[in-house]
C-alpha cells in the first residue's frame, strides 16, 4: 500500500519518524502490519501531511511572490486598464519628468526643483514630491512609450499639447537641450499624433523664449527695485495683474485666477502671430507668473 511504503520510507530516512511510527504500532515487531490502524495513526499522518503542505506551499509562495513583486516594480503599470485619475496622471508626469532630467541631481538641480514646483501647482491636493525619489523613477519605469500610449488614450488634444509644453519647459529650464531630451519630446509628439514640424516649431519658439528669459527677468527685477513701493502696493499690483480685487486674501481664489490667466495668455496661443505680438505675449506670461509667485509667498 502507498501509505505503508510512505511510512517505511520516512522511518528509514529519519530515526525520529521511526520512533513515532513505532508508537502507533505501525512497524512494531520488525514492521509487521496490524489488522486495524489505531486513531493516533491517522492523527499523526494528518499532521505530517499538513506540515508537508505548509513547507512546500511556503516555498512556492516565496518564489512566486518575488517574481510577481519584481514584475510589478520593474514593469510599467500603464496599460489600457490603468485608470485615469489625478493620482495616476501625476505618476505619468513624474515618470516622464524624471526621464527628461535623468542625469545626476547635482548637475540639474534647478530642473528637479522646477519639476517638483510644477507638480505642486498642477496637482495641488497631492503630497509634495521629494527630490530624493526622483533619480530612480526612470529606472523603475523604463518604458516611456507605454506611458505616452496611456496618455494618448486619456488626454484630449489640448492636454496633449500641454504635456508637450511641460516636457519642453522642463528640458529648457537649465537653458540647454540635449539630444536625448529632444528625442524624448519628438517621441511623445509622434504618439500623440502631433506632427514633427509642429513639435519643432514649439522647440524653436521655446529656445528663443529661454534665451531672452534671463534678460527679461533681470530687467523686471531692476524695474521692481527701482520703484521701491511698499509691500502692500506690490500685493495690490500682483492681484490686479491676475484680474482680482485688491482686498482678496484667499489663496485658492488666487490659484484659480492664475490658472485661467496662464491658460489665456500662454505663449503657445500666439505662435502664429507676428514676432512683436509673440514678444508681448512672453512678457505678459512672465508678468503673470511673477505676480503669482509673489502672492504665493505673502498669502500662504
Amino acid at each position: 500500500m502507498i501509505f505503508d511504503q510512505l511510512h517505511f520510507y520516512l522511518a528509514t530516512l529519519n530515526p525520529r519518524f521511526l520512533s513515532i511510527i513505532l508508537q502507533t504500532g505501525r512497524y512494531r515487531d520488525v514492521y509487521q502490519d496490524d489488522k486495524e490502524k489505531p486513531l493516533i495513526y491517522w492523527v499523526v499522518l494528518s499532521f505530517f501531511i499538513l506540515i508537508a503542505l505548509f513547507v512546500v506551499g511556503g516555498f512556492f509562495y516565496t518564489v512566486f511572490k518575488g517574481i510577481v513583486v519584481d514584475t510589478i516594480i520593474k514593469g510599467s503599470p500603464f496599460s489600457a486598464r490603468f485608470k485615469c485619475n489625478p493620482t495616476n496622471l501625476r505618476l505619468a508626469y513624474k515618470v516622464i519628468g524624471c526621464h527628461v532630467v535623468v542625469a545626476d541631481v547635482d548637475e540639474r538641480r534647478e530642473q528637479y526643483i522646477f519639476l517638483i514646483s510644477y507638480l505642486k501647482r498642477r496637482f495641488p491636493d497631492a503630497d509634495p514630491m521629494s527630490i530624493s525619489e526622483i533619480p530612480n523613477l526612470h529606472e523603475i519605469y523604463q518604458e516611456t512609450h507605454e506611458v505616452f500610449m496611456w496618455l494618448n488614450i486619456h488626454l484630449d488634444e489640448e492636454h496633449k499639447l500641454q504635456f508637450i509644453d511641460f516636457m519642453v519647459d522642463l528640458a529648457f529650464h537649465n537653458e540647454k537641450l540635449s539630444r536625448r531630451e529632444m528625442n524624448l519630446i519628438y517621441s511623445a509628439g509622434s504618439v500623440f499624433g502631433i506632427s514633427r514640424n509642429e513639435v519643432k516649431s514649439i522647440l524653436t519658439m521655446r529656445y528663443k523664449f529661454y534665451q531672452d528669459k534671463r534678460r527679461r527677468e533681470q530687467e523686471h527685477r531692476r524695474k521692481t527695485r527701482a520703484t521701491r513701493r511698499p509691500s502692500v502696493n506690490l500685493k495690490k499690483q500682483a492681484l490686479r495683474i491676475l484680474g482680482l480685487e485688491p482686498n482678496v486674501t484667499d489663496f485658492d481664489v488666487v490659484k484659480n485666477a492664475y490658472r485661467q490667466m496662464a491658460k489665456k495668455h500662454h505663449p503657445d496661443r500666439f505662435h502664429n502671430d507676428s514676432e512683436q505680438e509673440q514678444e508681448k505675449a512672453h512678457e505678459r506670461f512672465t508678468e503673470i507668473n511673477t505676480a503669482y509667485e509673489y502672492l504665493e509667498q505673502v498669502l500662504k
